[in-house]
């Protein structure tokens, strides 16, 4: 049986609590599947459970978040928790929760799955200990952990500062942080002046990160053009070169790595929705027009996952979708739209200009700029270098679908979630061709492993019987 509602709502971060409960607000029959067992999205994450959701340690946002979070869970709106969507078909949306199939469709569907790390690929990344400072904020959001070991961050942008300051909130102090940053902080302040002028509130929030690592006597290591992880069962020493030349080891049984964020595109690649390249946030980004519908026709992306703006503005752009989704199915005037619009527009463009700084202050070095050595290995899940892909272009390999079939990359248990964008990258440098000329790796259903019990207990299994038994 296939239930039948208006709108179907991916994810239940800031942008999918936002178009959930505005939409419901307006008797928009929604419902928001969620993978997590709770609201929050990343940004959010442990706001009912977790040791941090009634306080402001982790800081002003992370509680004004979890707030919004534990009342959206008190809300009207209809929320699946702990559930793993497999398929699309047309806005038929089926998932898996509890052990079992359900199949439900919509007149709408907004995909709001956030955003990822953006994977960072060096020699060693791949060792026990190396993970993203994003995955370690999700633990220590959930469970309050705090490295025990002798730790380095190593990245560079505004969630690796952050993390290093909520860390310090904790009494937890790095051995040092080590800046890959490509850019210059001071050149994009003097481009983006006016931007930052409007935004003072972003601003202070990113210089009182800094001062608060000063002030922590933090070692900071800049101009690092190159990492490489060692250890033999675990990471032991990180060690890095600099722009002039020079290099340098650090003691480390914890490398917390962090280029900031891309999309998490995975669901809007499989429903073939049109992405391209996205130069000044160096990844790929679904194609959406000015309500974040995509060339999908009924399918909109809100927040991170149509590119990144942060937290702030997921809600933003979540009442645009959502109110233009309201008009068509005839729930509010044109009239109504525009005037509950107006201000998340004139807010949305203000927080896109700031954006605009902060890509060009801080860019990627060590995931985009800087040469990926050919012994790092891309796809972890296959084991497969970067100079496998390299070896794959030579023979022959034009494109993500042709490289995959030379050298499995991108076909592990993640299907190329992890490797998907480093993939792309070292094609273009390869071939030549423009990163979204590569473009990337198809994704097919589904999305996520599904076992027999599962199928046997789907929608269609009795139908399936019949037609095998007849």
């Amino acid at each position: 049986m296939t239930e039948v509602i208006d709108v179907i709502v991916i994810g239940a971060g800031p942008a999918g609590m936002a178009a959930a409960s505005w939409l419901q607000s307006r008797g928009v029959r929604t419902l928001v599947l969620e993978e997590r067992p709770e609201p929050g999205g990343n940004v959010h994450a442990g706001a009912l459970h977790g040791p941090f959701g009634a306080s402001d340690l982790l800081g002003k946002e992370y509680a004004k978040g979890a707030a919004a979070a534990r009342e959206f869970a008190r809300g009207p709106v209809s929320v699946c928790h702990g559930c793993s969507i497999h398929r699309v078909d047309g806005n038929t949306v089926t998932f898996s929760q509890g052990g079992e199939l359900r199949r439900v469709a919509a007149a709408r569907l907004i995909v709001a799955t956030g955003a990822m790390e953006r994977p960072m690929p060096f020699p060693g990344w791949e060792l026990p200990g190396v993970m993203g400072a994003g995955a370690f904020q999700l633990l220590m959001k959930q469970s309050g952990l705090v490295p025990g070991v002798d730790y380095v961050l190593a990245g560079t942008g505004p969630l690796l500062l952050l993390v290093a300051c909520q860390l310090l909130a904790l009494g937890s102090r790095p051995v040092a942080i080590l800046d890959t940053n490509a850019a210059s902080p001071f050149m994009a302040g003097a481009r983006h002046a006016a931007a930052m002028a409007a935004s003072p509130a972003a601003v202070w929030k990113g210089l009182g990160y800094l001062a608060r690592i000063r002030r922590a006597g933090v070692r900071v290591i800049d101009k690092v053009v190159a990492l490489a992880a060692e250890g033999s069962d675990s990471v032991e020493t990180l060690r890095y070169w600099r722009r002039d030349g020079s290099m340098g080891a650090l003691p480390a049984g914890l490398v917390l790595c962090n280029e900031g964020v891309i999309p998490n595109i995975h669901l809007t690649l499989a429903l073939q929705c049109r992405h391209s390249w996205n130069e000044a946030q160096t990844c790929m980004a679904p194609v959406v027009d000015a309500h974040g519908e995509t060339t999908r026709n009924g399918t909109f992306v809100a927040g991170d996952a149509a590119g990144i703006l942060g937290a702030e503005a997921a809600p933003l752009s979540a009442m645009l979708a959502a109110a233009k989704i309201a008009l068509d199915l005839g729930r509010i005037t044109a009239e109504e739209a525009d005037r509950e619009t107006r201000a998340a527009q004139a807010a949305l463009a203000r927080q896109r200009r700031f954006r605009a700084f902060l890509d060009a202050a801080y860019r990627p070095g060590i995931a985009a700029v800087h040469p990926i050595a050919d012994e790092t290995l891309i796809c972890r899940c296959e084991e497969v270098s970067a100079g496998a892909l390299r070896q794959a272009v030579r023979d022959g390999a034009l494109g993500p679908t042709q490289a995959k079939m030379f050298t499995r990359c991108g076909m592990g248990p993640c299907q190329g979630r992890i490797c998907g964008s480093a993939m792309t990258r070292i094609l273009s440098e390869a071939t030549g061709e423009s990163p979204g000329r590569i473009g990337n790796r198809n994704v097919r259903f589904p999305l996520k492993p599904l076992s027999l019990e599962e199928l046997a207990s789907g929608p269609d299994a009795e139908q399936a019987d019949h037609e095998i038994i007849s």
